[in-house]
């Protein structure tokens, strides 16, 4: 998945059919694209070291 031709198109598509959602799931594929293209090479947009014993916990949860 490309984010930035992704980005486009769900925007332009919110924008024609008036779908507030699309636009901001849009807006940020643009933004992450945007993020992308500005660092030099392939970087994460978030990065923490953990010290030793911490632990990362991830979570998905149903949209509403």
């Amino acid at each position: 998945m490309n984010p930035l031709t992704s980005g486009l198109t769900r925007t332009f598509r919110g924008l024609r059919t008036g779908d507030p959602q699309l636009i901001l799931l849009g807006a940020s594929l643009l933004a992450v694209a945007w993020l992308r293209s500005r660092s030099r090479g392939r970087e994460l947009l978030y990065k923490r070291t953990l010290k030793v014993g911490e632990s990362v916990q991830v979570k998905l949860a149903k949209p509403v």
